[in-house]
């Protein structure tokens, strides 16, 4: 392999499209390292992100959430508030979700074919956040809930492209799907594992520790790659293969983990699940379209210009409507 080493992360077109050869290179070579551009030490290996989470901190939300470098490893610290995020339990709303998402299928699905990024996957994550989520701009830190709701919105959307995607190039995992309703669970987690909404997690050290051997000084700027840690080979079995069987699915990096969780698992969670059994109810024989993506053989995608996020910019589909 090429050493990917130099290739700059932040600013690099062709890593932005398909990271996962980058992140492989710079696990091979330690799972954790300081990347040469900006000095942010990067985390790749699965036991080291889950180091990551405990022994460092949040930065502060506006520079991650604009997908920025954080600009000084000396700024002090905190903890966001989610309150907005904390309150809502979508389980509860799992009806009201299936009517949001049939209406939105309503609106294209008699004409067996649709981008499902600009016609499903954003108009229900969106109306699907102001509905569970509230109307943030009435809430009293009305600026940190907007964002809440927005990194909301922008990952549900993000995962259901995905899913939709992974679902529409192999007709046999949505032939099991339709028929074993109870492996939509097990779909949706091995796809926040396999390539997840997403990719990094910005933390800092406020104060003095290590992560695997490697020391950081207080205010070390550190960067968890999620998606990396996912396809950790020393973690999960032939990692680069999307598997309904995987036993240990359950141990992805999507969502953080534990007290340090993303608080909108949960609905994001609901909200695909939702999403493919309403799909496999409804449709019949979805598959990419060729005319917008090319053959089987030469598939074109093209996913969001940012180093925070992995998110189709579109996906269109063909399909049988179920009348």
């Amino acid at each position: 392999m090429a050493d990917l080493t130099w290739l700059d992360y932040f600013s690099d077109g062709e890593v932005t499209q398909d990271p996962y050869e980058y992140f492989d290179h710079l696990r091979s070579l330690s799972p954790v390292l300081r990347e040469p551009h900006h000095g942010v030490v990067v985390v790749t290996g699965h036991r080291e992100v889950l180091d990551g989470f405990t022994r460092t901190v949040p930065t502060p939300a506006a520079t991650t959430m604009c997908g920025r470098i954080p600009e000084a490893a000396s700024r002090q610290p905190r903890r966001p508030s989610h309150p907005p995020l904390a309150r809502a339990q979508p389980d509860a709303h799992a009806d009201s979700m299936r009517a949001l998402a049939d209406r939105v299928v309503d609106d294209f699905v008699d004409n067996g074919r649709c981008d499902f990024v600009s016609e499903y996957a954003m108009p229900l994550a969106t109306r699907a956040v102001e509905t569970l989520l509230g109307d943030p701009t009435r809430d009293r830190v009305a600026a940190a809930a907007v964002a809440n709701h927005d990194t909301v919105r922008d990952t549900v959307a993000n995962l259901l492209g995905t899913a939709v995607r992974i679902l529409a190039e192999n007709p046999g995992f949505a032939e099991a799907l339709r028929h074993d309703r109870s492996l939509i669970d097990p779909f949706v987690e091995e796809t926040l594992r396999f390539d997840g909404p997403t990719k990094v997690a910005f933390r800092i050290a406020d104060r003095p520790t290590s992560i695997g051997n490697h020391d950081l000084a207080a205010g070390t700027v550190v960067m968890l790659v999620l998606a990396a840690a996912n396809r950790d080979p020393r973690k999960f079995v032939d990692p680069s293969t999307f598997r309904l069987d995987r036993t240990n699915v359950g141990d992805h990096v999507s969502f953080g983990q534990g007290t340090r969780a993303c608080t909108g698992a949960p609905l994001i969670r609901t909200a695909a699940r939702v999403t493919l059994d309403r799909l496999l109810d409804r449709m019949r024989d979805i598959r990419i379209r060729e005319r917008a993506h090319g053959p089987a053989s030469d598939r074109m995608y093209v996913y969001e210009p940012t180093f925070l996020l992995r998110g189709l910019v579109e996906l269109h589909i063909e399909f049988t409507p179920v009348r």
